[in-house]
């Protein structure tokens, strides 16, 4: 009975924390214009974008969102493409990636948000994650 009660809690808590990581109070996303105006818009390669620096994954970023070909796959088939992830925005299930430079005031992150109560990608966005002012 205890068992089956701390299972409970757990996967509702698990998915409680998933459905408000798209909605997290300290979330600012950059618009899709700024993240060509920053980056450029160099086509999407999953190859280049695995095994790629910071800044060549940025200068993908825009491609990426703008292709929607993660939405509607699992987090697993995004690890899977993509490789580990290297960011982290609220739970290790989203999958996040640093992209840009050291240099830049800001860190930011390619993060791919689920939806509600799921493992499936709802939208991908440039999530700003650190400051370093």
């Amino acid at each position: 009975m205890i068992k089956k009660f701390i299972s409970i809690v757990f996967f509702l808590v698990t998915g409680l924390a998933t459905s408000f990581a798209s909605d997290y109070l300290l979330s600012e996303f950059m618009p899709e214009n700024q993240i060509k105006s920053k980056w450029g818009s160099e086509k999407f390669d999953e190859n280049k974008f695995k095994s790629g620096t910071r800044d060549q994954k940025a200068k993908m970023a825009f491609d990426l969102i703008k292709s929607k070909k993660y939405v509607g796959k699992t987090n697993i088939e995004v690890f899977d493409s993509l490789g580990s992830l290297d960011g982290h925005y609220f739970s290790e299930s989203i999958p996040a990636y640093v992209i840009g430079s050291m240099d830049e005031e800001s860190l930011w992150q390619v993060v791919f948000l689920l939806k509600n109560d799921s493992r499936t990608i709802k939208a991908v966005k440039v999530h700003k994650k650190c400051c370093y002012k």
